[in-house]
């Protein structure tokens, strides 16, 4: 932090101009320096111009060096000569500051503080000299880091906090003694210091994660905090048995610390630990019931305790990709769980319901029926089991429409089943049964014309049905010439 300029304190003169000069360069001087010695300000200039001289032959900075050497010890004479010298005081600690001394440059700078001298009495400085600011932090904060590596917290600490004391917006006080506390476990007096840290600098990456993590070791405790800690440590790693084993402790520490449950939880899945992952589970949901990620979780650990881990998991990898729109993709892992687990109901249904939807008709009929040997009364199942095999025979659209207008028909919706089963021979007109239950539909609600020759249709395109000749000739005879 060297600058190239010097201290210079202005001598008396004879005449009076000169008189007058000086009188008011000692009155803006600390009053210490007016009573400065001969002996001490002849000293003091040739510190001055031995700093001066230093400067000019670009020597190094180092105690040792010729001119450096003799403007620190002219320095040290000199204030030996006028004790409590403001302006002396201040010249050895730039200077030692400048030669990266930093043991003497701290002692003076207190020296100087508690005779009463100000950091921020540049009189006297050229302008852009270094603040007297800069050089005290430096000194301070030097020695408080070469304590804190010697492993001297202690020592640390009180070279932070005078620092601090001194400089309270200093950052790297704040930084320090926030860092300092926080690894000695005393999160209450550590936070005062993030807080301050952040509130300077919102976007300071450091301070805000040491602030979480003061704020949350106030709130779980220091044992729990850093615990889970280094299970997320070791989680990003890849140690999941090892992370595992850290949230265990974070919630043995701390047994309500539900973002520990959360990730025992996710470590036990991975683990392929259903079982112990639900208890994990159980206990999030309870305590966040709105939190659909970890009712997720909890379901998918249940599946896994219920029909095997492989089952499980294939199924559940299934919806997820199914909620993302790959209805092939989640097919296949349906496809997967089941053959993972014959019994496992759900993944027969969701093999048929995705097979349907991809127009895999012949693949769905096999699903639905495999759903119905499981589950025999279930008439949801019936229904699409009944809806696939018309897709299969006679088209997607046709299939479909020909199953509403059926079941709509049986429930008495006549009208939007006239609707469905018109669509359904529009889609394809060579479809025979929805000829004849449209002709049923018709013949219900004498509308004879109209049903004589639906069933027309139909028995044209089925010639052998005893019905659809039957009700043909019915409907002709009641409908009139």
């Amino acid at each position: 932090m060297a600058y190239r300029s010097s201290e210079v304190t202005p001598r008396r003169g004879p005449r009076l101009g000169r008189l007058m000069l000086t009188l008011a360069v000692v009155l803006a001087l600390p009053l210490v320096a007016a009573q400065r010695s001969a002996q001490a300000q002849q000293l003091f200039d040739q510190a001055q111009q031995a700093r001066q001289q230093a400067l000019a032959a670009t020597e190094p900075a180092h105690p040792d060096q010729p001119h450096w050497r003799s403007a620190w010890t002219l320095g040290e004479q000199a204030l030996q000569a006028a004790p409590h010298d403001l302006a002396i005081e201040r010249f050895l600690a730039r200077t030692y500051g400048e030669l990266h001394w930093y043991v003497r440059g701290y002692a003076h700078w207190l020296a100087y503080l508690a005779d009463g001298g100000s950091l921020d009495d540049m009189s006297g400085l050229p302008a852009g000299a270094p603040s007297n600011a800069s050089f005290f932090e430096e000194a301070g904060t030097q020695l408080g880091y070469a304590r804190y590596q010697a492993g001297d917290v202690a020592a640390a600490l009180e070279y932070y906090r005078k620092v601090h004391e001194v400089l309270p917006d200093d950052p790297l006080a704040l930084r320090w003694l926030g860092r300092i506390l926080f690894e000695q476990g005393r999160p209450a007096e550590a936070l005062p210091y993030w807080q301050a840290l952040v509130a300077q600098a919102p976007n300071d990456a450091a301070a805000n994660y040491y602030l979480e993590r003061v704020q949350q070791q106030l709130q779980v405790g220091v044992k729990a905090s850093d615990a889970y800690q280094r299970g997320l440590d070791l989680y990003d790693k890849g140690s999941k048995a090892d992370a595992l084993a850290a949230f265990q402790q974070a919630l043995a520490a701390n047994p309500d610390f539900i973002d520990a449950a959360v990730w025992a939880g996710r470590a036990s899945l991975d683990l392929d630990r259903p079982q112990a992952a639900v208890g994990y589970w159980t206990q999030v949901t309870q305590a966040r019931p709105n939190d659909k990620g970890a009712a997720y979780f909890l379901q998918l650990a249940k599946a896994e305790v219920a029909w095997g881990v492989s089952a499980g998991k294939a199924f559940y990898e299934g919806q997820s990709l199914y909620e993302k729109g790959q209805v092939q993709a989640a097919n296949d892992a349906f496809v997967q769980a089941l053959r993972a687990n014959d019994g496992y109901l759900d993944a027969w249904v969701w093999a048929a319901r995705t097979s349907q939807e991809l127009g895999d008709y012949g693949d769905a009929v096999l699903y639905w029926q495999g759903v119905l040997r499981r589950s025999p009364g279930d008439t949801r199942a019936s229904y699409f089991l009944e809806q696939a095999k018309q897709q299969l025979d006679y088209g997607t659209e046709a299939g479909k429409a020909y199953v509403a207008g059926v079941q709509e028909y049986q429930a008495g919706q006549f009208d939007a089943a006239e609707k469905d089963l018109k669509a359904a021979v529009a889609a394809n007109p060579a479809f025979p049964a929805a000829w004849g239950t449209l002709g049923r539909l018709y013949f219900q609600q004498e509308r004879y014309a109209e049903a004589a020759d639906a069933f027309a249709r139909a028995l044209a395109l089925k010639p052998d049905d005893a019905n659809y000749a039957y009700f043909e000739r019915e409907s002709k005879r009641l409908a009139g010439p």
